[in-house]
């Protein structure tokens, strides 16, 4: 019982790894009792259900976090040095091109990952740490953009395909591909004078045509 276990012990902060319907009243009753909060995502399922979170954590002064562990991961942390540090190498960034593949579909059957009032399917459930990714990496926010989605059979969304327009004539192409046989990431930023890229985790440097780590 959510209540009682924090009833039991004086605590700083709280880890939720509940399903995720429960997300946003578990942190509201954190919140409620002054506890920072890291969050498994999504924070909620609704999007006012999120406005109101972040407003309930100004009024309170915690912390609440959303768990995307991988900005701690050194691929994407090299990534964003590489733009930031050395940006004098890439020049402006013109393009953002990502694509994730998985054999997401076939294991979800069922489980509430297959659950459409649990879950938003693959790009929700995985494509969103590509998004983060991006965000920890080039500072961009998606200005506008297109998505199409087909549930291949499902009950949620298993390939998305996304058109974005990141503002300062950056654009962008995303493809979350979760009936694949295959686990695969890559991540190209393609910048005026030479392009950063994340393929299966590892980063590499592309200029004049030339490939290197």
């Amino acid at each position: 019982d959510f209540t009682a276990a924090l009833d039991r012990h004086p605590l700083d902060g709280v880890v939720l790894c509940s399903h995720n319907e429960a997300h946003y009243r578990h942190t509201c009753a954190a919140l409620d009792r002054g506890l920072h909060v890291l969050c498994e995502k999504p924070l909620a399922l609704r999007h006012e259900d999120i406005e109101d979170v972040i407003a309930r954590t100004t009024a309170s002064q915690r912390i609440v976090s959303v768990a995307h562990q991988r900005r701690y991961f050194g691929t994407y942390r090299t990534a964003r040095r590489e733009l930031n540090d050395r940006a004098e190498i890439y020049g402006p960034l013109q393009s953002v091109h990502i694509y994730l593949s998985e054999n997401w579909s076939q294991k979800i059957v069922g489980t509430w990952r297959d659950d459409p009032t649990q879950n938003f399917g693959y790009f929700g459930d995985a494509g969103i740490h590509e998004i983060d990714v991006l965000n920890f990496v080039s500072g961009l926010q998606a200005r506008r953009l297109y998505a199409v989605s087909d549930r291949r059979g499902r009950r949620v969304e298993i390939v998305t395909r996304v058109l974005i327009d990141w503002g300062g004539g950056v654009d962008g192409m995303a493809n979350f591909v979760g009936d694949a046989q295959q686990l695969r990431e890559d991540i190209h930023f393609h910048c005026r004078d030479a392009d950063l890229l994340i393929r299966d985790w590892k980063v590499f440097r592309v200029r004049d045509g030339k490939c290197e780590p």
